[in-house]
């Protein structure tokens, strides 16, 4: 079944969240190394600038394996890890779960 880990980035103040970074480089970077573990696609959603969250980032995976086989260092997650600092300073909160519905219209 279908996994989906979301990554959200709350409103900090004096926090740093650099979008475009994270968009087109961070982004590439998961991209590059989970493609082939079952990672099915991303996308990231940004808000305004009075909402609770900064970003929110949506993966989806092909199922809940495929998401622990992703998060191992051989895996490229020190990578992953490794450039947080260079698009944020905020913690991220991150849940997931499998879908239990949807639709598509």
């Amino acid at each position: 079944m279908t996994f989906i880990t979301y990554i959200a980035y709350p409103t900090t103040p004096g926090g740093r969240f650099d979008l475009e970074y994270y968009n087109t480089t961070h982004m590439a970077i998961v991209e590059r190394h989970w493609k082939g573990l079952g990672l099915e696609s991303w996308s990231v959603t940004s808000f305004a600038a009075d909402a609770p969250y900064v970003a929110l980032a949506t993966i989806v995976w092909k199922d809940a394996a495929s998401s622990q086989r992703a998060m191992t260092p051989e895996n490229g997650l020190l990578e992953v890890v490794a450039d947080l600092p260079k698009f944020t300073d905020i913690k991220a909160v991150h849940f997931s779960g499998t879908v239990a519905a949807s639709s598509s219209l």
